[in-house]
């Protein structure tokens, strides 16, 4: 969180808010062993994860070009 530019718009607090409302959720997890927290974590964090990795090939395609 702490690497979230808020100054640049809308999306780092919408990011911030995510990674604040995951932090709660894998706590309650742990503390319940509750499992389908877990899963609805990584359901919202799939989305994210795979932008990321699309951001990376195209780095990677420009840096070979």
């Amino acid at each position: 969180k702490a690497a979230l530019n808020l100054e640049s718009g809308s999306l780092a607090g919408d990011l911030r808010d995510l990674y604040a409302y995951l932090c709660l959720r894998l706590t309650q997890a742990n503390l319940h062993s509750d499992a389908a927290a877990i899963e609805e974590c990584q359901r919202l964090l799939q989305p994210i994860r795979e932008a990321w990795i699309s951001i990376g090939t195209r780095v990677d395609s420009a840096q070979a070009a």
